[in-house]
């Protein structure tokens, strides 16, 4: 779903975050709030921590990745129970320092350990989140999920979402724990393995009059 259908989709939470990013600026507080998209899911979550979120592949193109805030937050979609390969690049090579740091992860159906996968990630990385917690939205998985009834369910975003800001505004420390429904973590790595490249080869059976043969898709994969 492209980032205009999302806004037209959850234009009903407008006020409530918008009125979170101007009492912050009142404040005078220095929130920044990096965010990795490719349908539209994350950009609009992340427009509503900040009124301009960074898009992080337009970072790593620079030399400097030097961040210092009140808070730092980071916005990214959950593929197969992970993060995207380039989120995870850009908190290697980045340095950040914040006595508060956030991240929202999207996903349409299942966030199985993600919360927790990204938390011990960014330890790894010698990077202290304070809060994670996934967020449910439309899944815009084309090559599984259908638009039409993704729209039809009510999947309580505005609510979540609310929610979220509300926590990340009082500073709550809090990291979502795992919820694998029929999932184990053997079946979990699995699809992460096979994952990105049946995306890539599905998408392409899709709109093959469409590739030019960048090799992008090839060249996000996770592993």
């Amino acid at each position: 779903m492209g980032a205009s259908l999302a806004a037209v989709a959850m234009a009903g939470i407008a006020p409530r975050t918008h009125a979170a990013i101007l009492k912050d600026r009142a404040k005078n507080k220095k929130r920044l709030v990096f965010y990795f998209t490719a349908t539209g899911n994350s950009l609009f979550v992340a427009r509503q921590f900040s009124d301009s979120p960074i898009s992080i592949p337009q970072e790593l193109k620079k030399k400097d990745l030097t961040y210092e805030a009140d808070e730092i937050g980071i916005v990214c979609p959950d593929y197969a129970g992970a993060i995207p390969k380039i989120v995870r690049e850009f908190v290697q090579k980045a340095s950040f320092k914040a006595p508060y740091m956030f991240s929202v992860i999207t996903f349409g159906n299942a966030c199985v350990n993600v919360a927790e996968y990204w938390d011990e990630f960014c330890q790894g990385q010698g990077v202290k989140m304070n809060y994670v917690r996934p967020i449910l939205m439309v899944d815009n998985y084309l090559p599984v999920f259908d638009m039409n009834q993704q729209m039809a369910i009510d999947k309580h975003t505005d609510e979540n979402l609310a929610t979220i800001l509300e926590e990340v505004g009082a500073h709550k420390d809090f990291i979502a724990p795992a919820e694998m429904g029929f999932f184990n973590k053997d079946m979990l790595k699995g699809m992460q393995d096979q994952h990105f490249s049946m995306t890539a080869d599905r998408l392409l059976q899709l709109r093959e009059d469409r590739c030019v043969q960048c090799m992008t898709c090839g060249k996000n994969a996770l592993a």
